[in-house]
């Protein structure tokens, strides 16, 4: 199903447009801007949403934006009733710039999950209850601790270049990030990135590669990842403190000429 992300799917006398035990697995969200529909039209009318089931079933649900679509409404994709939801994977358009208070909330069955590039607001909670995600992709100035929910079935990990430079965490908060649960895990970095920020403490596993775009990374930024290969480029300047700290399985490490 492709449509606009403005309509309604709940008619003016109440009823769902489609019904909820539709077979749709498949839905491509289109348009520019913003929905504009009132700020608890999907949580008031969860039940009514075609891609809700009372029923658990195969996570089968595939949920795309479309480029020009710039926000995710609050509550659009919750479902109280938590392991019943059938969506399996999401991928928003880099013009999507907010996601919504509690917009995957108990989705609990993603698991590829591809944020947008320019993503720069987070609603509370929007990925609670999201425990499954195993494929993410997220800009490397996302704020991780943002999202709700700590996730302990990552196996890997693509940061975009967003904002170029990496969110800087505080140690204190270091274990509140989306990915902080999960070990061993592969970790791309895209070109363009800037700096890999303080305390996010990615538990990178085989092969890292930091790409030339890179300047710094950050303290503790890869502490205790049980990396076996280390390559970094010409470009890096700055290395944080402790930053490779506890990467005891290291056993190639490429290293340039400008540290």
């Amino acid at each position: 199903l492709t449509i606009p992300i403005t309509v309604m799917m709940v008619n003016s006398s109440g009823k769902p447009v489609f019904d909820a035990s539709t077979g749709i697995d498949h839905y491509v969200f289109t348009g520019y801007g913003s929905s504009n529909l009132k700020g608890d039209y999907y949580k008031t009318n969860e039940a009514m949403m075609p891609w809700y089931f009372s029923e658990a079933g195969e996570a089968n649900i595939v949920v795309e934006f479309a480029e020009g679509v710039e926000a995710i409404d609050a509550y659009m994709f919750k479902n109280s009733s938590s392991g019943n939801s059938r969506i399996r994977s999401v991928t928003l358009s880099d013009s999507i710039s907010t996601i919504g208070a509690e917009a995957f909330y108990n989705c609990s069955k993603i698991r590829d999950l591809a944020l947008s590039r320019d993503l720069t607001t987070i609603g509370a909670n929007s990925l609670k209850g999201c425990i499954s995600i195993q494929n993410l992709t997220l800009p490397i100035d996302a704020d991780a601790t943002k999202f709700g929910q700590i996730v302990s079935s990552i196996r890997s990990i693509n940061f975009l270049s967003g904002g170029s430079d990496g969110q800087n965490y505080k140690e204190n908060t270091a274990a509140n990030l989306l990915w902080s649960g999960s070990k061993n895990y592969s970790v791309t970095f895209e070109s363009g990135i800037t700096s890999i920020g303080d305390y996010m403490q990615l538990s990178a596993s085989g092969m890292v590669s930091i790409p030339a775009s890179v300047k710094s990374v950050g303290v503790k930024a890869f502490y205790g990842s049980p990396m076996t290969g280390l390559q970094i480029v010409d470009g890096l300047t700055k290395i944080g403190d402790y930053a490779f700290e506890g990467c005891s399985g290291l056993q190639t490490l490429t290293l340039p000429n400008t540290l």
